[in-house]
């Protein structure tokens, strides 16, 4: 039973992996804090437009089926389409 206690000393002393933490549910999460930027996102994304810095996304249909919180008479200039406003966009957050 030598050769068993030896693996098992061997296996014990490597490295455990690291188990992601992605699986934890949403409200579990903590939430991202964004720097004020002393502007509006819509101001944010049109400077940044003009020095060439970030680009908007090439306009595409609304999501099928549309989700619950998806507003078609709400327009967002970052997505170039209905949904949300620009204001509010996250993903314009994080890009920035």
């Amino acid at each position: 039973m030598l050769c068993c206690s030896v693996y098992r000393e061997t296996y014990d002393a490597l490295p455990k992996p690291r188990v992601q933490q992605t699986s934890a549910p949403f409200a579990l999460r903590t939430q991202r804090q964004f720097s004020q930027l002393g502007m509006s996102l819509s101001h944010t994304l049109w400077k940044l437009t003009e020095v060439g810095l970030l680009t908007a996304f090439t306009p595409r249909p609304p999501p099928q089926p549309i989700p619950p919180q998806f507003r078609m008479g709400l327009h967002c200039a970052y997505h170039q389409g209905p949904g949300h406003e620009t204001n509010h966009c996250t993903a314009l957050k994080h890009a920035i």
